[in-house]
């Protein structure tokens, strides 16, 4: 996928400028005795005095608003760093640490999870007979502030000592190294509290939940939810989210080089706020009852396109109007078809989420989008939705650590009740690489396939992974497949035929000759069959939809041109390759030449393509806004949409549902034979 890159040391420094608030109502009580004592296995608890604050800020990201009054009514102490390697092992010995960084006795422990930290405190607990356990949210924004309101503790910048993203002297995807993650390395603040700010994240005991405007008391966050907070940001923490009031949020069992924690020593009380979690809408009134398909069969069916994505103008999260994409689709036993993409305002964002909408059976007209799915400040890069033959649906999910997305693992949620309501999130493969699911499907053998991005440095590759419990653990045939974006679907010899996207600067030198590659693999990926077909390449800003119709031919979906044009987001105009395009054979047998999005059916198992029609409502020349990568384009009877991520599903009376970044067509095979005058057999 194109990544739009940014300086963050320039724009983040220039945001937190622009991001000060002044001075507001703070209130502490005198500070409590015994400040500074060093508990059993090393650690300095400071006390902090109660009192009231606000929590948030007014012009921070949407999380952090709205702004609210917090007290809390009694004091308590907190360790003046966080946890060390050599306090955390001596609860854990065979605690693993950082690759490159945490490697020393005093360097913040990183690689817990959120129940490690517990566990740890649990231990601590009864070590010492005090309570000890993980800060709420809430008290950690009150340490981090001591007594300021302004964005940083320190004013309205943050010295250059704790910018440990910007000092990196090895960066390389998201790995930072050549600096050292010892505590108290920085100066504290004024509650004598160190590396509150970028060292290492920090779990906190709440689960991640929306703020509202009320005043409360000793809050510790929701009643329930999937992600635990983790605050302070870390080394690889962009300069703009290193704040006292950024949040950040993580799945309880995730581990990773950049969060660790520190511990709060307290006999205080804590209050879950009861703020009850809104039911997005793609998950309300969700009846229970079982379609009954009408069958289309030879009658040719055709619908003009509709705009799935639904997003205010001007949405600065957690839906972005600035860029969706990544479609992925699926039916239900209802009858309802759910889409889910990502949203985001730029690509290589921590702040990259999934987002979700229904078109429930009979309606006319998508639902309003509503968030599917999020781990805050991470790069949720991507979904692949599957329906199981059982009905059961499924999210498999790229979750990754900090703002890029070649660091992920795989997480998987599941719905018995037509996506009305979804199982807590899985870990399923917690090796960190690029893991950006594409496609899934339930193979002859009984096992699951899924293909993946695998890396982002040309030449670029796919990845197949297969998994025999149904999804619960997946293991990785190696990056064989050709080119990003994997589409994929089994022949009727059980071989698995999968079409990437060509390599940019590579070009056609792999497998040799030009037209879309194909990766074909006999054996789930053992061995490997490399060749190329008559159908045009797949470019950047491209994925193209290869499957099996329940008639028995191959749909392939694409493109006739690469995306080596200029666009326009303001104006819409015909976007085409003078020089490209292809021909078709309209109905009359008439030749003409067509641009854009294209549909393709092969009856002999992908080694020829006779039915080839341009997805087009045709007519005068018509405005559509294809979002994502593809903006303003005309569509009439030889222009179609020019470039979008693509992904389809064949719902049962025989419609392949086909979604593009923004544009939802319908069509059956009837009408793609009659477009090209081919009589199946």
């Amino acid at each position: 996928m194109k990544i739009k890159r940014r300086s963050f040391i320039r724009n983040s420094f220039v945001a937190g400028a622009a991001l000060a608030v002044p001075n507001t109502f703070i209130k502490l009580a005198p500070a409590a005795e015994g400040d500074g004592k060093t508990n059993s296995v090393g650690m300095r608890m400071i006390t902090l005095p109660s009192g009231s604050f606000e929590m948030g800020q007014h012009d921070g990201g949407w999380d952090e608003r709205p702004v609210h009054m917090v007290t809390l009514t009694h004091s308590f102490a907190i360790g003046a760093t966080e946890v060390t390697n050599a306090q955390y092992e001596q609860f854990d010995p065979d605690h693993k640490r950082g690759e490159h960084i945490s490697t020393g006795d005093d360097d913040a422990v990183v690689n817990v999870s959120y129940n490690d930290a517990v566990r740890f405190t649990e231990w601590l607990s009864r070590k010492e007979g005090r309570k000890y356990r993980l800060p709420t949210e809430a008290e950690w924004e009150y340490g981090a502030r001591a007594g300021t309101q302004t964005v940083y503790p320190t004013g309205i910048t943050l010295p250059t000592s704790y910018w440990k993203y910007q000092q990196a002297t090895a960066l390389s995807g998201d790995r930072f190294w050549g600096f050292t993650l010892k505590v108290a390395q920085t100066p504290p603040n004024q509650f004598g509290l160190f590396d509150m700010l970028g060292n290492v994240e920090e779990w906190c005991l709440d689960w991640y939940g929306p703020y509202n405007s009320d005043p409360v008391t000793d809050p510790a966050g929701p009643l329930s939810g999937y992600v635990r907070v983790t605050r302070g940001g870390s080394f690889a923490t962009e300069l703009l989210d290193l704040r006292p009031a950024g949040r950040m949020a993580a799945l309880p069992d995730d581990k990773h080089e950049k969060i660790g924690f520190r511990v709060v020593q307290t006999d205080a009380p804590t209050q879950v706020s009861g703020i009850a979690m809104s039911t997005p809408l793609f998950q309300q009134h969700v009846p229970q009852v079982t379609m009954h398909w009408k069958e289309t069969g030879k009658t040719p069916s055709f619908a003009n396109p509709r705009v799935y994505v639904k997003i205010p103008e001007g949405s600065k999260g957690p839906l972005y109007s600035e860029h969706n994409h990544f479609p992925s689709i699926i039916y239900a036993d209802n009858g309802d078809l759910l889409a889910t993409w990502y949203t985001c305002d730029f690509e290589e964002s921590r702040h990259l989420y999934i987002a979700a909408s229904r078109l429930r059976a009979g309606a006319e007209e998508w639902d309003d989008a509503s968030l599917f799915f999020a781990t805050p400040g991470r790069n949720d890069h991507s979904t692949a939705l599957f329906r199981a033959n059982d009905g059961k649906l499924y999210q498999f999910q790229g979750v990754g650590s900090d703002s890029f997305q070649t660091k992920q693992i795989l997480v998987s949620r599941e719905s018995a009740d037509n996506g009305a309501s979804w199982s807590a999130p899985k870990i399923r493969d917690s090796q960190r690489r690029m893991l950006n699911p594409h496609h899934v499907l339930e193979h002859s053998s009984g096992c699951w396939v899924m293909t993946s991005d695998f890396n982002l440095d040309e030449p670029l590759w796919g990845e197949l992974l297969v998994s025999w419990d149904r999804g619960a653990s997946w293991h990785s045939a190696g990056p064989r497949i050709v080119g990003q974006h994997p589409a994929i679907v089994e022949l009727k010899d059980h071989s698995l035929m999968i079409a990437g996207r060509t390599n940019e600067k590579t070009g056609s030198s792999y497998p040799d000759g030009k037209g879309l590659p194909l990766s074909i693999t006999p054996d789930l990926g053992k061995t490997w069959i490399y060749r190329r077909t008559s159908l045009p390449e797949v470019s950047w800003g491209q994925r193209s939809v290869l499957m099996r119709l329940k008639e028995g031919a191959i749909l392939y979906i694409g493109f006739t041109d690469g995306s080596g044009f200029v666009i326009s987001e303001t104006e819409a105009k015909y976007v085409m390759n003078p020089q490209g395009g292809m021909d078709f054979t309209a109905k009359d047998r008439a030749l003409f030449k067509g641009y854009g999005l294209f549909a393709a059916a092969s009856y002999d198992e992908g080694r020829t393509w006779p039915v080839r029609r341009l997805i087009t409502a045709g007519g005068s020349p018509k405005a559509y806004d294809g979002g994502g990568n593809t903006h303003l384009f005309l569509m009439d009877d030889t222009h179609a949409e020019p470039r979008a991520y693509l992904n389809a599903v064949q719902t049962p009376d025989g419609v392949v549902q086909l979604l593009s970044s923004r544009l939802h067509y319908q069509f059956n095979l009837a009408w793609l034979e009659e477009g090209t005058h081919y009589q199946s057999k």
